[in-house]
């Protein structure tokens, strides 16, 4: 009896998932944001009911087996990635921090990465990529044209040239 239950608590968080891939689909950027953070929570509480679920199966039983890490459930602070307005001053940044919470994510698909990656992007950025259609296709096109039209080697060096010549000379020094 345990077991079936746990089994359909499985079979509905999958079902849960597939819902919210539909519904991901249908959003605007904008509304996107909020509604995959209650996704998010769903999840959540689904991943502690099966460790719960588990836990008490494996006391049941008597089983001295360990539980599985994965189902451990660690809740992190929420990741502030800054949005990126086309400033290739801050492109390495912005594309480092997400790479690292966004892309490199196996468990997002490229639908979800493209949302939020338009959700990240403002002004100049946001207008690179714009006339793209959200799939999966062009998730790997619209992050190949913001390498090459922000991230490129020379327009770094040419943004950090130009701000080291708009900087102040140092003229009260104390040495």
């Amino acid at each position: 009896m345990f077991i079936g239950r746990e089994f359909k608590v499985i079979v509905k968080a999958e079902e849960l998932s597939k819902l919210d891939l539909q519904i991901e689909e249908l959003l605007d950027s904008d509304s996107f944001e909020a509604e995959f953070e209650a996704s998010q929570d769903y999840a959540e509480k689904i991943n502690v009911w099966q460790f719960r679920a588990e836990r008490n199966l494996n006391e049941l039983t008597g089983s001295s087996e360990s539980l599985n890490d994965n189902n451990h459930v660690v809740r992190l602070p929420k990741l502030n990635i800054p949005k990126f307005n086309g400033d290739s001053l801050y492109w390495n940044s912005f594309r480092n921090s997400f790479r690292v919470a966004i892309h490199d994510n196996t468990s997002l698909s490229k639908v979800e990465k493209f949302n939020y990656l338009r959700s990240y992007l403002s002004a100049n950025a946001l207008s690179a990529i714009e006339g793209f259609s959200i799939s999966d296709e062009n998730y790997d096109s619209v992050i190949e044209i913001l390498k090459n039209r922000f991230g490129r080697r020379d327009i770094i060096i040419h943004a950090h040239m130009n701000k080291l010549f708009e900087s102040s000379p140092c003229i009260d020094l104390m040495i």
